[in-house]
């Protein structure tokens, strides 16, 4: 039985961890707000991609939810 015999789609989702307000110590490097929630993102959408592989290697339709 596969899943188009059901029509079934399975949702993927990330849930990304709030950015938390810029502080910067003297002397220290740091990215700011936006830059981690872009490394986020992107990290996400990578991992995101990939659980959608494993999933159509066994037939299953998935995609991330908008």
């Amino acid at each position: 039985m596969t899943n188009s015999e059901h029509e079934a789609r399975v949702l993927l989702l990330r849930v990304l961890p709030p950015v938390p307000a810029f502080v910067r110590v003297p002397g220290t490097h740091a990215a700011l707000p936006n830059d981690l929630q872009t490394q986020q993102w992107d990290s996400a959408t990578v991992y995101l991609a990939g659980k959608r592989g494993e999933f159509r290697e066994h037939g299953l339709q998935a995609s991330p939810c908008p």
